[in-house]
């Protein structure tokens, strides 16, 4: 699906994964919802979002939790 406006990055998201066909593709039970901007705010000052996280994801990945990145 192209991007509605290409100069957001990254674009919204919620739309399409939210799209019948597409849950049902993926195997989503579950509604995506953007994150809000006022939480995201409050933790990036905690520093926290310059920590790597792919080594905890690689542990979820390889326990066989269905993941979508």
């Amino acid at each position: 699906m192209p991007a509605v406006n290409p100069g957001r990055y990254p674009p919204h998201l919620d739309l399409y994964l939210n799209n019948l066909p597409v849950k049902s593709k993926i195997g989503s039970l579950s509604t995506c919802v953007e994150t809000n901007s006022g939480f995201f705010n409050r933790f990036a000052m905690t520093g926290d979002w310059v920590r790597s996280s792919s080594s905890k994801l690689e542990m979820v990945i390889n326990a066989s939790v269905r993941t979508v990145i």
